[in-house]
């Protein structure tokens, strides 16, 4: 996993980060050093992209491609971003790599845009990922928020025929979800039964 920024466009309502007054990213030798350690075993590999939002730094992630590749290193590539900026350029370069995607998304619209922001664009986008064939998964930030609208979100999802599946994560409390006396974990009897009776199953 490499850890390409901690700069991010989106100011989530429970960014583990927190408020930071400035952001780093990562030098390509540092990469470039964690890369050749892994690919020395010849052994498979994934490289997993995050942040902050890494999509910020397409030049480093296309940098870091053409590396794995060029080396003929046994690695596939991932990403994980918010989904908001994936225009033309990124979607080439996604395909380029054969990049493989996951986008954050916690909910319908009106529940993306008020936990993370952006959410048209980002609904927005996934059709685009959709008219260039790249398929992708999704990741939930799972709270009591926004539990009960886990169904509604899996059938919006289905709609998109290179939708692949989706990875539930209970949030943690650090960052501003620490102090955000609003967000909380689901209960559990409720989160099992959002889990194994309101869920719909989507071949």
């Amino acid at each position: 996993m490499l850890l390409l920024t901690d700069a991010c466009n989106l100011d989530c309502a429970y960014c583990y980060r927190g408020k930071k007054s400035n952001s780093q990213s990562m030098p390509f030798e540092i990469a470039e050093e964690v890369l050749v350690w892994a690919g020395a075993s010849k052994d498979y590999f994934h490289v997993q992209l995050t942040g902050g939002e890494p999509l910020l730094y397409p030049e480093l992630i296309e940098k870091l491609a053409k590396f794995i590749y060029k080396n003929n290193f046994p690695a596939t590539i991932g990403i994980q971003t918010n989904g908001t900026l994936l225009d033309k350029a990124i979607v080439k370069l996604l395909k380029k790599y054969k990049i493989q995607v996951s986008i954050s998304i916690d909910g319908p619209p009106e529940i993306q845009e008020t936990l993370r922001g952006k959410a048209n664009e980002v609904f927005a986008n996934l059709k685009v990922l959709a008219e260039n064939e790249i398929s992708f998964k999704v990741t939930s930030v799972i709270t009591h928020l926004n539990l009960k609208f886990l169904p509604k979100l899996l059938l919006l999802l289905s709609t998109f025929p290179n939708f692949e599946g989706i990875a539930w994560s209970l949030i943690v409390k650090k960052g501003k979800s620490f102090k955000n006396s609003q967000l909380q974990l689901p209960e559990k009897e409720e989160f099992k039964e959002q889990l194994l009776t309101k869920l719909p199953h989507i071949n």
